[in-house]
């Protein structure tokens, strides 16, 4: 680029094209003081211009939301219908009073049929047996492992109620002793009375 085509800044001398503003050098400005704009100007401009706008836009939205909307469909209300001069009777609606009467009365239940229930066993005496002297164990649950409530001699007389419990597959029942006692003796050291 020749001289010709540049400008000297009067304040450092710097050369600098000719379709600049300001110096490239020191930062001075080419223009005549009367066509400078100062930045702070420029600044309240763009701050007056932006706060011009957010208003215009705090009052559009006012003015709209005070506005009926003409855009949104209003949708009917439920109304009667109005008898014509033709139908001046209306008819009952006749296919649906059996279905509401239908709804409306409670269906009966089926009557639960009693489920056959065992006959009990009646209460028989009986007497521990069986045992090779050692005697029986009432226990508190039917199992070999169930804490004892007391020791049975063998020949002693108890009572056998109308329970029995299969367990590890031996037969336990449920006796209770002259004293009152209730609990499960083996089934294998029971012998009935011939009379019960």
């Amino acid at each position: 680029m020749n001289a010709s085509a540049r400008i000297a800044c009067p304040g450092c001398g710097g050369l600098n094209p000719r379709d600049v503003s300001f110096c490239d050098w020191c930062g001075r400005s080419f223009l005549s003081p009367g066509r400078q704009i100062s930045a702070r100007g420029v600044r309240l401009g763009v701050a007056l211009l932006f706060t011009a706008l957010v208003a215009a836009v705090v009052l559009l939205a006012v003015l709209n939301a005070q506005r009926p909307s003409s855009t949104q469909p209003t949708l009917p209300t439920p109304t009667q219908p109005r008898p014509t001069a033709a139908a001046s009777t209306p008819t009952p609606p006749l296919a649906l009073a059996p279905t509401q009467a239908r709804e409306q009365t409670p269906t009966p239940s089926p009557t639960p049929r009693p489920s056959p229930t065992a006959t009990p066993e009646p209460v028989r005496a009986a007497r521990i047996a069986r045992t090779g002297g050692l005697g029986a164990y009432l226990r508190r649950e039917p199992s070999t492992t169930a804490a004892p409530i007391v020791a049975l001699r063998e020949g002693t007389q108890v009572t056998a109620l109308n329970q029995e419990e299969v367990t590890a597959a031996r037969v336990w029942r449920l006796v209770r002793d002259p004293r009152g006692l209730q609990g499960w003796v083996l089934a294998d050291f029971l012998e009935f009375s011939p009379e019960s």
